[in-house]
């Protein structure tokens, strides 16, 4: 403010008050209003979802009742009737709209006759009046029974239709199963069972050409590879001719031709060539037992392919 008699503001004083009175305002409008927010009343979560099912009620309640607006409860009255007989009076007592009326009559005089109940309701409007009619309908019983004998004489044709197809039909193929020998057949046919490709016949053939043959199916499941839902598969369609099964005469055989043998190896080959040369020829299993290179399970397997000389 300049030195003199006359009451003045810079232009940077001005700024300032503007700009304070501008926060005063905000301020004073924002107390106002937390002031006002605290006085409404919250109301916690389930009562607000009670507030809106009520809401809810009362809307499905108006759409009830203007649905039933249109009918005049002093006149809508409830009797029996016959949909070949009724008039358009009567069908109005009971509550039907025009429209609904109007379609039934036009069906009535072109000639139709309403057989029965699921008949009268496929009339375009009348579906929505089931609840309140479906126990009022009554047709005569001369009808009635025409509309029994008719579905007693279709389900009869149906019978006699089906039973002529039968007998009429062909033959059903018989379906035989391949059962295949497995120490006689080929890779090619071993591909005719499901879930056995090229390569794992291949291996079939590998590992039964170096055991000298297959003496049970479950030698299969030794095979690489071989997965326990397949050979559960083909486990049935195999058969074994053991006297296909070449054996080796462990006396004569050499160290390489006894290591090509799944069941012996090659290591356990060396040792038993070392052992037939420095103790002699073997005479039958006990004697090979006495090396005690193998155990029992594995001599049971290899007496199916020794035989001694």
């Amino acid at each position: 403010m300049k030195n003199n008699p006359n009451f003045y503001f810079t232009r940077r004083e001005r700024k300032s008050i503007v700009v304070f009175a501008f926060v005063a305002f905000f301020l004073t409008t924002m107390l106002y209003a937390i002031y006002r927010f605290d006085d409404a009343e919250i109301k916690p979560l389930p009562a607000i979802l009670k507030d809106e099912v009520a809401l809810n009620s009362i809307t499905e309640s108006r759409k009830i009742k203007k649905r039933y607006r249109s009918l005049n409860p002093n006149t809508t009255k409830v009797f029996k009737f016959n949909p070949n007989q009724v008039n358009e009076d009567s069908l109005a007592m009971l509550g039907i709209d025009r429209k609904a009326i109007s379609n039934l009559m036009k069906y009535l005089n072109k000639g139709g006759k309403i057989k029965d109940m699921q008949h009268f309701f496929k009339i375009y409007g009348m579906e929505k009046y089931r609840n309140r009619l479906d126990t009022l309908l009554e047709f005569d019983q001369k009808q009635r029974s025409n509309s029994v004998t008719e579905n007693k004489e279709k389900s009869s044709q149906n019978i006699k239709n089906t039973v002529t197809a039968l007998l009429t039909a062909p033959d059903v193929p018989v379906v035989r199963i391949k059962i295949i020998e497995i120490n006689g057949t080929d890779s090619f046919e071993l591909q005719m069972m499901k879930g056995i490709g090229a390569f794992m016949a291949s291996r079939i053939i590998k590992f039964r050409d170096k055991l000298g043959g297959y003496y049970e199916v479950a030698q299969l499941e030794e095979i690489y590879g071989m997965r326990p839902e397949t050979f559960m598969a083909i486990s049935h369609l195999i058969e074994i001719d053991t006297s296909l099964i070449r054996k080796m005469d462990i006396n004569a055989a050499n160290e390489a031709e006894m290591a090509k043998h799944p069941y012996i190896g090659k290591k356990r080959a060396g040792i038993l060539a070392k052992y037939r040369n420095h103790h002699g020829i073997f005479s039958d299993m006990v004697d090979l037992q006495k090396t005690r290179l193998f155990d029992e399970d594995e001599l049971s397997k290899l007496k199916h392919y020794l035989f001694f000389q």
